[in-house]
């Protein structure tokens, strides 16, 4: 798994945040956000968390429809399985007024 990255973006566009994970299924994914929230699905209807199952691991996309100042920060994709666990963290920066 990639480390670390960092995507900047315009305010009010959308962003797609993307942990790519090799391993053994079933694997957990769990993303968290720069004050270390668990983030889901129903938390904030802005944000949709997609995944993808594939032979050799996981793919998963957090989505956030319309970011704003205060969304910038780091992310962190937290993956799990019964071997074992990794990290990613993504910094967003959210440019413009």
């Amino acid at each position: 798994m990639q480390k670390s990255k960092q995507m900047s973006i315009l305010k009010g566009d959308p962003a797609h945040l993307q942990c790519s994970v090799l391993g053994d299924n079933p694997i957990d994914i769990t993303w968290k956000g720069s004050k270390g929230q668990v983030i889901s699905n129903n938390i904030d209807l802005r944000y949709t968390i997609r995944e993808q199952v594939l032979d050799e691991g996981k793919i998963s996309e957090l989505s956030i429809m319309k970011v704003f100042r205060h969304d910038t920060g780091v992310f962190t994709c937290h993956a799990k399985n019964n071997y074992g666990q990794d990290q990613m963290t993504i910094e967003l920066v959210v440019q413009g007024e």
